[in-house]
């Protein structure tokens, strides 16, 4: 399965100068290692170029979606049509989910592949360089599940036709 998997504030901010734009969240970020390890992860360059991120991200399969390859052998790098190269990693990735996990452009680039979509919802409002617009992406997915974590609540849907 392809699956998008980001956090977003009250109004669809996602970053902030290359980083988070909230304080740490403990309880989504044990979400994620949990939900992600073993697993594939593909994310843009912006994403994979944050501070926040260790890099590559440990006990998962790291796919960089660039233009401008990197010097590492850690890491496979694709460059091209997203969702081709999507296809391309799960095909490859046998028995794992390919977790689509930023920025915002990837996963609107990513979205006729997608089967679901995990969206942590951070409470408040924060100052944002990095907005993904929710009605657009969430077109063609409806709610199937909430999972309340305390300081965040996730949100799973489910894609009503992937496209390709």
């Amino acid at each position: 399965m392809i699956v998008a998997l980001f956090a977003v504030d009250d109004n669809g901010g996602m970053g902030n100068e290359g980083g988070m734009p909230w304080p740490m969240n403990k309880d989504d970020m044990r979400w994620f290692k949990g939900t992600t390890e073993g697993q594939v992860v593909a994310m843009g360059r912006r994403s994979w170029e944050s501070h926040d991120m260790p890099k590559p991200l440990p006990k998962r399969h790291n796919v960089l979606f660039t233009t401008k390859f990197l010097e590492r052998t850690d890491i496979q790098q694709i460059s091209g049509d997203v969702c081709e190269g999507l296809k391309l990693v799960e095909s490859e990735q046998i028995g794992k989910d390919v977790f689509v996990i930023g920025g915002a452009n990837l996963l609107m680039q990513a979205k006729p592949v997608l089967d679901s979509a995990f969206i942590t919802r951070i409470p408040g409002e924060y100052f944002c360089d990095t907005v993904i617009n929710l009605d657009e992406f969430l077109e063609g997915f409806r709610l199937v599940n909430t999972l309340n974590l305390g300081s965040c609540i996730v949100e799973e849907y489910e894609a009503v036709q992937r496209s390709t």
